[in-house]
Parts: C-alpha cells; sequence; structure tokens
C-alpha cells in the first residue's frame, strides 16, 4: 500500500514537472520567433538607412552640379556685362 500511495504523489509531480518544461519550451519558442522578427525588422531598417544615405549622396552630387551650373551662368552673365559696357 505505501508503493501505491508513494506512486499516488510522484506521478502527478512528474506531470507538473512535464508541464512546466512544455510551457518552458513554448516560452523558449515564442522568445526565438520575436528574436527572429526583430532580426528581420532590423536588417530592413538598415537597408532603408543604406538607401536613404545613397539617395542623400546623389542629392549632394545633384546639388554640387547645379551649383556649378548656376556659377557657370553667372561669370557668363558678367563676362557679357563687362563686354557690353
Amino acid at each position: 500500500m505505501g508503493l501505491l500511495k508513494e506512486a499516488g504523489v510522484r506521478i502527478p509531480a512528474i506531470r507538473r514537472l512535464y508541464d512546466s518544461r512544455n510551457a518552458l519550451l513554448a516560452e523558449r519558442d515564442d522568445l526565438r520567433d520575436r528574436r527572429n522578427a526583430l532580426s528581420a525588422e532590423r536588417v530592413a531598417l538598415l537597408a532603408e538607412r543604406d538607401d536613404l544615405r545613397d539617395r542623400c549622396k546623389a542629392l549632394s552630387a545633384e546639388r554640387d552640379v547645379l551649383r556649378s551650373e548656376r556659377d557657370a551662368d553667372a561669370e557668363v552673365r558678367a563676362a557679357r556685362a563687362d563686354g557690353s559696357s
């Protein structure tokens, strides 16, 4: 009778341990999925940042070209003004 009583105590305890283990495994899987989602989001944000940097560089180059054209036009106008005086 002692063995049955002991088994009656141990079996539920073992089941609770397995349930706890399964809950921890599920939580671990959930955390892993969240980490993977955050990693994917981070990669997307880094790619967007790089695209914005490239766009900024292109706009700076375009600005420099426009400034050069403006300065060249100003020199032409100045030369014409000097020549017509």
